[in-house]
C-alpha cells in the first residue's frame, strides 16, 4: 500500500539500470503515479541514456543524477520534517 508513503528511493544497478520492462515494476509505477507517490532514482551518471533509463518518464520516475542514495534519503527526510513538497526539492 502506497498510500502511507511520501517518496520512493530506487538504488539501480551499479550501470544506473533498472529492470523498466518488468510487468509488475509498471503496474506499481502506474499506481504510484496516480496517487502523486515520487519515485526517485539515484546513482544515474550524468549523460547516461541506456534503454532502461529512456523509459523513466513514462513510468514517472524522477532521475536524480550524480546523488546518492543516502544524501537523497537525508533530503528528504528533512523535508518530509518541514512539510515541504519533496517534488519541488529534487
Amino acid at each position: 500500500d502506497v498510500s502511507k508513503y511520501n517518496a520512493v528511493i530506487l538504488r539501480p544497478y551499479h550501470s544506473g539500470t533498472l529492470n523498466t520492462e518488468n510487468a509488475d515494476f509498471k503496474v506499481w509505477c502506474k499506481k504510484a503515479k496516480e496517487m502523486g507517490l515520487p519515485i526517485f532514482v539515484t546513482n544515474i551518471h550524468k549523460g547516461t541514456a541506456y534503454e532502461s533509463s529512456k523509459a523513466f518518464s513514462q513510468l514517472g520516475l524522477i532521475p536524480l543524477p550524480c546523488s546518492t542514495y543516502i544524501s537523497v534519503f537525508i533530503r528528504s527526510w528533512i523535508g518530509i520534517s518541514l512539510g515541504e513538497n519533496l517534488k519541488e526539492l529534487f
